[in-house]
């Protein structure tokens, strides 16, 4: 289970580095000195079962993930810059009575109280006084150990249930997938407060590796680090890559690096081409919250230039679709979430005999891979034609001088939702708007174009479509258009 694999790790190989930082590299010893100088402070509150942590530095998070698994406690990271509501709910869903923090906290709700880690020497050079805590003698497989919040681009974040034996599947299977074991390196620049940043810390212990962790994401110094390290495996989002790409100025990526995993989003194919020419070994995957992460894969060689294909289910994974050949996706698996979060910790809430169906659309290709078209949320209906805005989004990226795009709608009286192209890049909006009429099919081109400096993302880098539907709002009333023939725009 989780709580035991820390120990081992230290067992097995005590000298071997555990984690890479800025100020310091501790060996799998140093780490567990000082989970265990954390077990001790948290021992202070043996009512409290779900912990709670607010951590500006990641270094808390990482021993707070080890300290709360090995204490049979549940760790509910939560991200720091989480709106109070957002942050207020969550606590309220999951039944959480204490957040440990290494700043000064907000508002709490009432009932709700904060305990403030000031001991530097948990995170910084020296070494800290040993402390033994108490573990239990058994650990239930079906016991929850993480409640990860949901990234919430769409609605308000939900708190994902998984339990132990959730998490060792899915950490076994990912491990397995992309031949990770001991003696590998896995540069983290990604959230901790969300499931994909998360995941590396446990994939790490479980198979005795060493991880690079970043504070933030900084490309000119994942690219030092790269080298610096002899990183094995990264993880990034579309919107990561790209920086580094820029950042290279024709360097090729470190012969040690055999893994880049991308995720979070849709790739576009342009910058996946452009990547593979760099020398970058991209792998996609796909994967949520509810899954614990990646669920299906991505390692063929040409990885991302096929637009929406997202590759086969990961060993482990049961992957349907709920129209047969096309519908949302829904998926099964030993991984699977326990439940959505209730203050109870009772599982089962949001499955259906123990299948997930996520808000995804996809469909199966001639070669058995599974696409993704993306969240049946975003379908939008313009001049009675159904389309889903990555439909456009992958046809205007072929337009040169266009950096990204996001399309979304404003409500209009004849249309239904009238399309509106958001972009970042060097095209003038003419510009754009003229090659839009000359390539696209009528009823997929958008009806007004907006360049602005940088698309809304959330911190995982993901395309923020709310936001961007908040854009359309504050625009100035558009043009009266032609009357739209049903199936599909003209002219």
């Amino acid at each position: 289970m989780p709580g035991r694999w820390l120990a081992r790790a230290a067992r097995e190989g005590g000298d071997r580095v555990a984690l890479c930082t800025q100020d310091k590299n501790l060996t799998y010893t140093q780490l567990r000195q000082r989970v265990d100088s954390l077990c001790a402070y948290l021992l202070q509150f043996p009512h409290a079962s779900v912990f709670g942590v607010e951590a500006r530095d990641s270094r808390l998070m990482i021993l707070a993930l080890h300290a709360t698994a090995r204490l049979s406690r549940v760790l509910l990271p939560l991200d720091p810059q989480l709106p109070e509501t957002q942050r207020q709910a969550l606590l309220a869903q999951s039944g959480c009575r204490l957040v440990i923090s290494d700043t000064e906290i907000g508002r709490l709700p009432t009932g709700v109280n904060s305990f403030r880690i000031d001991d530097d020497a948990l995170l910084l050079d020296g070494d800290v006084e040993c402390h033994s805590a108490h573990v239990p003698t058994t650990i239930k497989p079906s016991e929850i150990v993480l409640i990860i919040p949901t990234t919430g681009t769409t609605s308000d974040p939900k708190g994902v249930m998984l339990s132990a034996a959730n998490l060792r599947a899915s950490v076994d299977q990912v491990n397995q997938s992309l031949d990770f074991h001991s003696g590998d390196c896995w540069l983290n620049c990604l959230p901790l407060s969300h499931i994909a940043g998360l995941a590396i810390p446990y994939r790490c212990v479980r198979a005795g590796a060493a991880m690079v962790l970043h504070q933030r994401f900084d490309a000119e110094q994942v690219w030092q680090d790269l080298e610096r390290y002899r990183v094995s495996h990264i993880s990034l989002v579309p919107a990561m890559l790209g920086r580094l790409l820029d950042a290279a100025a024709g360097r090729r990526v470190p012969a040690s690096l055999r893994v880049a995993l991308i995720g979070g989003g849709a790739l576009d194919v342009a910058l996946a081409r452009r990547a593979h020419a760099a020398g970058w070994p991209l792998k996609v995957s796909y994967g949520m919250s509810e899954t614990g992460s990646m669920c299906v894969l991505d390692d063929s060689a040409g990885a991302g230039t096929r637009a929406n294909r997202v590759g086969t289910p990961v060993p482990g994974f049961r992957v349907t679709l709920s129209e047969g050949s096309r519908g949302r996706i829904r998926i099964g698996g030993d991984a699977v979430m326990a439940g959505y979060v209730n203050p109870q910790l009772r599982p089962g809430e949001g499955l259906q005999e123990g299948w997930f169906e996520s808000g995804d659309l996809g469909y199966w290709n001639d070669e058995g891979h599974l696409c993704v078209t993306g969240r049946a949320d975003d379908l939008l209906n313009s001049g009675g034609l159904r389309l889903h805005p990555r439909e456009v989004e992958q046809l205007l990226a072929d337009c040169p001088g266009l950096s990204t795009v996001a399309v979304s709608s404003r409500s209009d009286p004849l249309w239904g939702d009238r399309l509106v192209a958001f972009y970042e890049g060097s095209i003038s909006e003419s510009t754009l708007e003229d090659w839009a009429r000359a390539h696209l099919p009528s009823g997929l081109r958008p009806r007004e174009f907006r360049r602005i400096e940088l698309l809304p993302r959330n911190r995982m880098g993901k395309l923020d479509r709310r936001a961007l539907k908040g854009y359309t709002v504050a625009m100035p009333a558009a043009a009266p258009l032609a009357e739209p023939k049903v199936g599909g725009p003209r002219g």
